[in-house]
C-alpha cells in the first residue's frame, strides 16, 4: 500500500478536525484527472451543504436524484413505493441516453424490462440498509453525480454497456431517524470524543426501520413494506451484481467480500465466490490508491439467504458486502486516528466505482454465469429424487395465503393441489404444490430445507429459516413415484381474500373457528364493539344451520341471548367483521349439545378486549419489541401502548389488561413498582414474559420455575488453543435454530394448534426449568429437540426437556412465561398462536392445584 497515499488521507482527516473546516471539498472524493460537465449541478447545490458536512436529509437525497432524472439524459427515477412513515423509496437508474429511453419504453409495456444475454450489464448499488450506517447514503450522492457528469469516451462506452441502479437509501425511516440525531447533536467545533452524545444514539437507534426490523434480514422473509417494494424491482432488473454498503465498529478498517469460504451456503455455486474474488481485486487496487487499509476473507459469512449480500447469490447474481468503519457522527476518535464522516463516505464512493469497474471487466462472465445458474438449477431439479413440495393448510387457509404471497414475491410458481396425494405417510387433500422444475429451484430448496450438519459451525446470523416450520403448516416433498402432473391445479398468481359470511341469522348463537389466523383480529373487533364472546374450554357437538357439527376447544362462541344489543345489530356487526376478515360464522340451531358441553356451560369462558402495555427503552431489545409491536399492529389490529421502563412509576396499570416484557434487562424497575405489579396481577392483570425477562420474573417470584443462562462447555474444552477461542465462543452461541416442543393441547394457551408438536425458533441460551407445579408446564422442548440449524451438544443437552411455555394463575390474573420470541422476525406465524392465546385466553385457564 502506498504510504504517501495513506498519510494524505490521515492528514485530510486531521485538518478537518483541527482547522474547523468541517466539510471536505468535492475534490477530496472524486477521482483525479477526471473531467466533469458544468451542466450537471453538484450535490451541495441541492442538499444545501457540502457532502459530509452534515448528514444529508433523506428528502434532500431524493431531491438530488429527482434533479438528475429531470436534467440528465443519462438518468431516470423509479418510485418503488413508500415506507410506513411515507418516505419515498426511489431508484435512480443511470445508463446511456438510448438505453434510458429504451428502458422507459419497456417498463411502460406489458413485457416489462428485458434482461437477457444481449441486454446491458446491470449493477445495483444499495446503500445504508442500516439507517445509522450513513456513509453509504451520502456516498450515493457522489456516485450519482459522477455517473451523470463525467465526460470521457471510456465512460460513454461503459454507460452504453451498463445499467447502474442506485438505491440511495434502503431504509429511509431508519436513516431519517439517525441523520436527524447526528445533525441535532453536531457542534460547530466537531467533537470527536466517543462519549459525546452525537456518537451515542438513544434507543432504539437508527439501524432498524419504523417497526424496528432489521431490513438486512428481511430480503427472504419479506414481512416489511420496504422489502416488498424492493423485491418487485429487484426481480424486474435482476442485477448481475448487487453491492451492499454497510458500516461496522469505529476501530475497524474496511471490509469487502469474498468472506470466509467455508461459511458460504452450499447452495451457492463455488463460481460465485470465484467471481467475487475477481471483482475484489478492483476494490483492493482502488483502496490502495487512496491509502485506505482493508481486509477480506474474515469475519463475515454468506450463509443466510435473507441479506442484501446473500439474497442475490441464490438468484444467479453476485452479492457483495462492504463494511466501513463508522464515525457514528461527523468525527470520532479511533484506534487508527481521528475518523471523519467524510473519510467513510470517500471509501464507500471509491468501492462503488471499483464495483462498477470490476463488474464491467467481467461482464461477459457475469451474464454467462447468471444464464448457467438457472440452466444448472433446472438440470438439478430434473435430477432431484423428489419432484416438488406439497403444503397443506392445517385447517387455516389464512396462514397458507400469507406464505403463498411470500413465495409469489420471490417469483416462485405455486399451484393449487388438484387431487389427493400421499407423501412420507401424510395425506394431503387440499393445499398447494410447488414443482421443483422451475428456475427458482435452488431458492425453493433453500426456503424449505432442514439441515443440522455444516461445513463450518460459526454463524454470523441464523443457521435455519425453514418456512414450513415457521408457518406451522404440514409440508412434504413428493418423490418421483408419487408425482403426477395432474397434481398441479390452477397457478396462483396473486392472493385474494375470499369474502366471509354469516351462514344464517340465529336466535341462539354463532361460532367462529379459532384455527383460522384471522379469527383473532375478528375477535378483537367484536369485543371492541361491545359484543359478548365466550371461548369453549372443552369440545362439543351442536345442531347448526349446516347440520350436526363438531367443535374443538378454542371455538369462539357468540351467544345471542346475553348480548346488550338487539339480535339484528349483533347480526349486522358479525356480517361486517366476517366479510372483512374472510371468515365463516356458523349459526347455531340449539344450545343443547348433542355431545360435550352446552352453549351455557361454565366452561364457556367469557373474554374481554385486549388492552396491552409493553415496556420498551434502553435495556430492552429493539428487535423483539419491534417484532411484537408489528405483529399486534399489523396482524391483530390491536393498539399497543409502549411505555419506557424509565416511566414505569407513572404508568397506571389499571388501564391495561396485559403487560408484555420482551427480551431485556428490567433491573431498574423499583421495589414499589414490583409491588404494584403484584397487586395488579392479583386483580386480574396478565404478565407475558419472554427470553431473559423470565429470569427477572423468576428472581422476583412472579413465576415458580428457575430461569438461568446456559453455560454449557464445548465437548473437548479441557485442551484448547488460543487461536480457537473466537470460533469456540461462536459455537457456544445459538445464532438461530429451529427446535421442536411438545404441546399440551388440552390447555387454553394451546388452542388452535392442531398437533402435539410445534416448531419454534430459538436464538439465545436462557433455559427455563420445571415449575414446582407440573400443571404449569404447558409446553416443553422434546428430548431430541433440534429440527434444523446448528446447536452444540452442550446446548442441546441443556435445551432438551426444558420448559418452553409456563403459565400460572395468581389471584384473578396470571403470569405467562415463553422461553423465546414466538413472532421472530415477523414471519413465525405458527408459534405466534402462543402470543395470541396469551393475549385472549390469558385468564381462561384454572388455577393448578397439586
Amino acid at each position: 500500500m502506498p504510504i504517501t497515499k495513506h498519510l494524505s488521507a490521515i492528514i485530510v482527516c486531521t485538518l478537518l478536525m483541527v482547522s474547523n473546516l468541517n466539510a471536505a471539498p468535492l475534490e477530496y472524493y472524486l477521482p483525479k484527472d477526471m473531467t466533469y460537465t458544468d451542466s450537471i449541478a453538484t450535490p451541495d447545490t441541492i442538499i444545501g451543504h457540502p457532502v459530509g458536512d452534515f448528514h444529508a436529509r433523506h428528502d434532500r437525497v431524493v431531491a438530488y436524484m429527482e434533479y438528475l432524472a429531470k436534467n440528465s439524459t443519462r438518468a431516470t427515477l423509479i418510485k418503488m413505493g413508500k415506507t410506513w412513515e411515507q418516505r419515498p423509496q426511489v431508484l435512480l437508474v443511470v445508463s446511456a441516453p438510448e438505453n434510458i429511453q429504451r428502458l422507459i419504453e419497456q417498463l411502460n409495456t406489458d413485457e416489462g424490462f428485458v434482461n437477457d444475454t444481449n441486454a446491458p450489464l446491470v449493477v445495483w448499488l444499495g446503500y445504508s440498509v442500516h439507517g445509522n450506517e450513513a456513509s453509504g447514503t451520502n456516498a450515493s450522492l457522489l456516485t450519482a453525480y459522477h455517473l451523470n457528469a463525467l465526460e470521457s469516451d471510456a465512460h460513454e462506452q461503459f454507460l452504453k454497456d451498463t445499467i447502474v441502479v442506485i438505491d440511495p437509501s434502503l431504509n429511509p425511516d431508519g436513516y431519517g431517524r439517525f441523520s436527524t440525531w447526528a445533525n441535532n447533536n453536531r457542534s460547530l467545533n466537531l467533537v470527536s470524543d466517543p462519549v459525546d452524545r452525537e456518537h451515542l444514539e438513544d434507543w432504539p437507534r437508527g439501524r432498524t426501520n419504523h417497526y424496528r426490523f432489521d431490513l438486512n434480514r428481511d430480503w427472504l422473509l419479506a414481512t416489511q413494506q420496504e422489502s416488498q417494494n424492493r423485491l418487485e424491482w429487484f426481480h424486474t432488473f435482476h442485477p448481475n451484481v448487487f453491492a451492499d454498503f454497510h458500516e461496522m465498529g469505529t476501530n475497524s478498517t474496511y471490509f469487502f467480500q469474498p468472506g470466509v469460504p467455508s461459511r458460504q451456503n452450499p447452495l451457492t455455486p463455488d463460481e460465485n465466490f470465484e467471481i467475487t474474488s475477481e471483482i475484489a481485486k478492483y476494490h483492493a487496487k482502488a483502496l490502495d490508491e487512496i491509502g485506505t487499509p482493508y481486509y477480506t476473507k474474515q469475519g463475515f459469512d454468506d450463509f443466510y439467504f435473507g441479506k442484501g449480500s446473500t439474497y442475490p447469490d441464490i438468484q444467479g447474481s453476485i452479492g457483495i458486502l462492504f463494511e466501513q468503519a463508522s464515525s457514528r457522527g461527523h468525527l470520532q476518535e479511533s484506534e487508527n486516528g481521528p475518523l471523519s464522516f467524510s473519510f467513510g463516505i470517500r471509501n464507500q464512493f471509491t468501492t462503488s466505482l471499483s464495483t462498477m469497474a470490476g463488474a464491467y471487466a467481467n461482464r461477459s462472465r457475469l451474464k454467462d454465469y447468471r444464464d448457467r445458474f438457472y440452466q444448472m438449477a433446472l438440470r438439478d431439479a430434473g435430477n432431484d429424487s423428489s419432484r416438488g413440495i406439497v403444503i397443506g393448510d392445517d385447517g387455516d387457509p389464512d396462514r397458507l395465503d400469507v406464505l403463498v404471497s411470500t413465495l409469489i414475491r420471490h417469483h416462485i410458481r405455486v399451484f393449487r393441489l388438484a387431487e389427493k396425494v400421499s407423501a412420507n405417510n401424510k395425506t394431503f387433500n387440499s393445499g398447494v404444490v410447488i414443482p421443483y422444475l422451475q428456475p427458482q429451484y435452488r431458492l425453493i430448496k433453500a426456503m424449505f430445507e432442514t439441515r443440522t450438519r455444516f461445513r463450518d459451525n460459526t454463524f454470523y446470523d441464523v443457521s435455519a429459516w425453514n418456512f414450513g416450520h415457521a408457518y406451522n403448516l404440514p409440508f412434504e416433498t413428493v418423490d418421483r413415484r408419487r408425482w403426477k402432473n395432474k397434481l398441479l391445479g390452477s397457478e396462483i398468481t396473486e392472493i385474494t381474500t375470499s369474502e366471509g359470511e354469516v351462514k344464517a341469522k340465529s336466535k341462539v348463537g354463532y361460532i367462529l373457528d379459532w384455527s383460522h389466523f384471522n379469527t383473532a383480529r375478528a375477535l378483537q373487533k367484536l369485543l371492541a364493539k361491545g359484543v359478548k364472546v365466550r371461548v369453549a374450554r372443552l369440545p362439543f357437538t351442536l345442531e347448526t344451520s349446516n347440520g350436526k357439527q363438531n367443535f374443538k376447544p378454542g371455538a369462539i362462541v357468540i351467544p345471542v341471548g346475553i348480548q346488550a344489543m338487539s339480535s339484528d345489530r349483533l347480526y349486522n356487526i358479525l356480517q361486517t367483521v366476517t366479510r372483512k376478515e374472510g371468515l365463516t360464522a356458523t349459526s347455531v340451531e340449539s344450545g343443547l349439545a348433542l355431545r360435550g358441553i352446552d352453549l351455557g356451560s361454565p366452561d364457556m369462558e367469557p373474554l374481554t378486549a385486549v388492552r396491552p402495555l409493553m415496556l420498551v427503552g434502553e435495556g430492552t431489545s429493539s428487535y423483539d419489541t419491534g417484532e411484537l409491536w408489528f405483529f399486534m399492529d399489523k396482524h391483530l389490529d390491536i393498539a399497543l401502548t409502549q411505555a419506557n421502563i424509565r416511566h414505569m412509576g407513572r404508568v397506571k396499570l389499571e388501564r391495561y389488561t396485559h403487560l408484555i416484557m420482551a427480551q431485556g434487562n428490567y433491573e431498574k424497575i423499583s421495589e414499589d413498582d414490583i409491588e404494584r405489579l403484584r397487586a395488579w396481577v392479583q386483580d386480574g392483570g396478565v404478565i407475558i414474559g419472554m427470553k431473559s425477562a423470565n429470569k427477572w420474573l423468576s428472581e422476583n417470584k412472579f413465576i415458580s420455575g428457575d430461569v438461568s443462562k446456559n453455560t454449557s462447555k464445548l465437548n473437548d474444552s479441557d485442551r484448547r488453543l488460543y487461536s480457537d477461542m473466537k470460533e469456540d465462543n461462536a459455537q457456544r452461541h445459538i445464532g438461530g435454530s429451529i427446535f421442536s416442543v411438545a404441546v399440551d393441547q388440552s390447555h387454553p394457551l394451546s388452542f388452535g394448534i392442531n398437533s402435539n408438536r410445534l416448531s419454534v425458533f430459538k436464538n439465545h441460551r436462557f433455559i427455563m426449568q420445571d415449575s414446582k407445579n407440573p400443571y404449569h408446564n404447558v409446553m416443553r422442548y422434546v428430548d431430541s429437540p433440534l429440527v434444523s440449524g446448528y446447536a452444540s451438544e452442550g446446548n442441546l443437552e441443556a435445551i432438551a426437556d426444558s420448559v418452553y411455555l409456563a403459565a400460572e394463575r395468581q389471584g384473578r390474573g396470571s403470569v405467562i412465561a415463553i422461553a423465546d420470541n414466538p413472532v421472530f422476525r415477523g414471519y413465525w406465524l405458527g408459534s405466534s398462536r402462543i402470543l395470541v392465546n396469551s393475549l385472549f385466553f390469558g385468564t381462561a385457564f384454572e388455577r393448578a392445584r397439586q
